[in-house]
């Protein structure tokens, strides 16, 4: 049988353990969500597009100039 100090020591290392466990289940959630939002920001970004030419031919939808 268990003494009530032993009983109590022994909670006290259960509530500790649980803690760091907790920290690190904290922290990979808060680093998940940054990638999350990461992910998420750069498909956001605009995408640059330059076009250069010297003619535009402008054509209908059979191909002929108007």
């Amino acid at each position: 049988m268990q003494t009530p100090e032993s009983s109590l020591e022994a909670l006290a290392n259960q509530v500790a353990k649980l803690e760091a466990q907790n920290h690190c289940l904290k922290k990979a959630g808060m680093a998940s969500f940054v990638v999350a939002v990461a992910i998420i920001a750069m498909g956001q970004a605009p995408a640059k597009k330059v076009i250069e030419a010297n003619e535009f031919v402008l054509q209908n939808a059979s191909g002929d100039s108007p």
